[in-house]
């Protein structure tokens, strides 16, 4: 039975204060065209499907698509986040069953288990939503459940799973233990460590031939391949600007046969990190590098005046323009800046500093207000 595993849409995002809509629905059609292309017999989304458990109507329409298109190829079985609502997110889901779509309800206290078969016979999927111990807690009123270990090990033996059996997992956890190092990006918004309030050790999904993982954005084993994140298919941060995006397609053969590899995504933007002044970051060589389209990571090695407003003529999807003094240690170098920002007008500081955090410059309506709101400043001080 082969699946295709993917994590971590968060559907309805917006960095830097772009919206990423267009992008996901790019990749979201590449998924499709990838679960088409290799036959796979289930679409696996691992959780944090939207951004916020109360997403915009522009986000719901995006996942309507989504689950629409799948419903043509192969079932789909999706699991919430720690971004989502649980209760939400399965809303009409026994219905849904009917047109091979799987949504785990909110926690119940046991995973949920869609029984499937092939020339092998009988494999267990398991869907659990993303929970803490005090989610669990109610449902085992008579044991002592103060760690994530102990919510999940309670979880597992009330859901009758049995290692002899081929037994998928679908989870958003952090998962950890003794010698695990996770490889994170920037934006995770969850931290870590062994013995954290959201981590589960390892050695509880020993009766899983595969578990599909969300919650880490960078694609990864943890400790065999057969325990993995799958990834987000999108960037979302400048740590991941070097990373490869992937979904992983998932062959369970015979109990304990599984294999595993990764498929590339192609985005519609790339997102990419340059350095340097601006002259050299706007030269024909730097700028052939790649698509000036592309979401950019600017560290600028200057301080001059409209800085972003220069750039964005030459790269439009500045993400976040960082300053970093190519002579932060010369006290000449200092004093010159400092004498320029003295001559400076309040105009000019705002419009300034209104330039490196947005695409476009000031508007007149703006300007006027903040002369309306300098000159009462002005009069409250001279009473």
């Amino acid at each position: 039975m082969r699946f295709l595993h993917t994590s971590d849409l968060h559907i309805g995002v917006e960095v830097h204060g772009h919206s990423m809509l267009p992008d996901q629905e790019h990749i979201i059609g590449q998924i499709l065209d990838i679960a088409k292309r290799e036959k796979v017999d289930g679409i696996i989304l691992a959780g944090d499907v939207y951004d916020a458990g109360t997403p915009r109507e522009s986000a719901v329409r995006v996942l309507d698509d989504l689950v629409t298109r799948a419903s043509g190829i192969c079932p789909v079985y999706m699991t919430a986040g720690n971004h989502d609502s649980a209760e939400r997110l399965s809303f009409g889901n026994k219905i849904l069953q009917k047109q091979n779509l799987y949504i785990s309800d909110a926690y119940s206290g046991s995973l949920e288990r869609v029984v499937l078969s092939d020339e092998h016979g009988k494999l267990n999927l398991f869907m659990l939503p993303f929970i803490k111990p005090s989610m669990v807690r109610p449902f085992f009123p008579e044991e002592e459940i103060r760690t994530p270990d102990e919510a999940l090990m309670h979880t597992i033996a009330a859901s009758g799973v049995e290692p002899g059996e081929r037994n998928v997992l679908i989870a958003h956890q952090f998962v950890t233990g003794n010698g695990i190092s996770l490889s994170t990006t920037e934006s995770e918004k969850s931290k870590f460590q062994v013995g954290g309030i959201d981590c589960i050790s390892y050695d509880l999904l020993e009766p899983f031939d595969y578990v599909a993982l969300g919650h880490i954005h960078r694609a990864q084993p943890v400790v065999r391949p057969t325990v993995r994140y799958s990834g987000s298919p999108l960037k979302y941060s400048m740590s991941e600007a070097l990373d490869e995006k992937t979904v992983t397609i998932v062959d369970v053969k015979g109990k304990g046969d599984v294999g595993v590899r990764a498929v590339p995504l192609r985005p519609m933007r790339d997102m990419r990190k340059i350095k340097g002044t601006i002259a050299e970051l706007t030269s024909p060589a730097v700028v052939a590098e790649g698509d000036r389209e592309d979401y950019m990571y600017v560290i600028l090695t200057e301080s001059p005046m409209n800085a972003k407003a220069k750039l964005s003529a030459t790269y439009p999807n500045i993400m976040e323009l960082i300053f970093e003094e190519e002579h932060c240690f010369d006290p000449d170098s200092y004093e010159t800046g400092a004498e320029a920002m003295r001559r400076m007008t309040t105009q000019e500081l705002f419009g300034e500093f209104y330039s490196q955090r947005n695409p476009a410059p000031m508007s007149d309506f703006q300007k006027r207000t903040l002369a309306e709101a300098e000159d009462e400043a002005r009069k409250e001080g001279s009473a």
